[in-house]
């Protein structure tokens, strides 16, 4: 069996869009209304962590940039080029929740102890 033809100037592309459009309504629906909702540039890049940290741990990395696309085209849509400017700016290992709170056990000192958090004692 093979798989039929896609219309002529459609891409693969814009399929895996058009797919993740109807997979993650759910998700692109909720991460554009928290991430609009958001005052400051800080609470937007939490908001946009969250959101793409919450879509990575829930379906992987197979549809995170036509997740992203999408999340892009619904903030323009609301007037949030600025959210959507930070949106893909992201990256997991420069995620705002990490550069903010460094793990206990991963931190170092400049005297390259390992930084003990007091509540962990």
């Amino acid at each position: 069996m093979t798989e039929a033809m896609p219309p002529r100037g459609t891409s693969r592309i814009d399929r895996a869009v058009a797919q993740a459009e109807i997979d993650y309504q759910l998700e692109l629906a909720r991460g554009a209304s928290v991430i609009a909702s958001m005052l400051s540039a800080e609470n937007v890049a939490a908001a946009i962590d969250e959101t793409l940290s919450g879509f990575l741990g829930a379906y992987g990395t197979t549809d995170l940039k036509p997740f992203i696309q999408l999340l892009d085209q619904r903030l323009m849509a609301r007037n949030r080029s600025d959210a959507a400017a930070t949106l893909l700016a992201w990256t997991p290992a420069l995620s705002a929740r990490e550069a903010q709170e460094p793990s206990p056990l991963s931190a170092r000192s400049a005297t390259g102890s390992a930084r003990v958090d007091p509540h962990l004692r």
